[in-house]
């Protein structure tokens, strides 16, 4: 187990199986703690559950992680699956023999796609960091402090500028790049909260970097022609996310605090209709 810091040269198995010397929180975790609840928060933990839940991963999750190992020139190697589709026996055979052996299945025909997104975000790389050095996959630990003790968190920077104490995360997704688009995109998976979350991060390895820190999403579209835009969360939606990243630190303190990971809460819940489906009927 390691202390809080920056580490530049950690593998992501490594990372993923959490380091900490406690378990530890992680962004990608926040949404499952506070949007379905503790029990499934710690079945999805490497510490909290080892044999549980595993993302198996799907076409397009394994183009992103393509993308990535491209554009970052870190994380796992890439394995061309040289079939048109995944409807062959032989292709979904040679697609989990990459997976069992930790590295990326990419179909032959998305490989040129990955390699234009990589291009495109390579170049949004050198355009933030306005050619100062940059570093990629850095492991942040840190600590936060809870009314029911401390506890660990971790994430990992896709791209940390020290000079300009900016911290970039590219994404190829199946969106418009576009701030409405993005903006539904940040609610629905997290990345609002991320950005708080990692700022936070940072700030508490580097405290004489507090307000300064700025944390900027690279998107390209997954999609030919490949447009791309950079995107920064507005102070409203700054506000919404720390009270989200505080809310689950509590919860998290306490469930591990008192090592209970409770589900859903009992009793009959009353539930509602889209807004949609009501109007629809009404006027009808």
């Amino acid at each position: 187990m390691i202390g809080p810091g920056l580490y530049l040269d950690m593998d992501s198995d490594s990372y993923f199986a959490d380091p900490c010397d406690l378990p530890s929180l992680t962004q990608s975790g926040i949404p499952t703690l506070l949007d379905r609840s503790p029990m499934h928060f710690a079945y999805e933990h490497p510490r909290l559950n080892p044999y549980g839940w595993r993302e198996t991963g799907d076409r397009a999750r394994w183009l992103g992680s393509a993308v990535h190992r491209l554009a970052l020139g870190r994380g796992r190697e890439i394995s061309v699956i040289r079939y048109r589709d995944y409807a062959s026996a032989d292709a979904r055979r040679d697609r989990d023999e990459a997976v069992r052996n930790g590295r990326i299945p990419v179909l032959e025909r998305d490989l040129t796609a990955a390699r234009d997104m990589a291009r495109i975000l390579r170049g949004q790389i050198e355009e933030a960091c306005e050619g100062h050095a940059y570093v990629t996959e850095a492991v942040m630990i840190w600590k936060e402090l809870t009314q029911y003790g401390e506890i660990w968190c971790r994430g990992m920077l896709d791209v940390w500028c020290p000079a300009m104490a900016l911290a970039l995360d590219p994404k190829a997704l199946r969106i418009s790049a576009t701030p409405g688009a993005f903006g539904r995109a940040a609610a629905d998976a997290g990345y609002d909260v991320q950005a708080v979350f990692y700022r936070r991060g940072l700030e508490k390895i580097f405290p004489e970097l507090k307000g300064s820190v700025r944390f900027v999403n690279l998107v390209v579209e997954s999609a030919p022609p490949h447009g791309a835009q950079m995107f920064e969360p507005d102070p409203n939606t700054l506000y919404v996310a720390e009270r989200q990243c505080a809310k689950a630190m509590e919860l998290f303190a306490r469930c591990l605090s008192r090592r209970e990971w409770p589900g859903y809460p009992h009793g009959v819940q009353t539930y509602s209709s889209p807004a949609y489906h009501q109007n629809k009927v009404i006027n009808s």
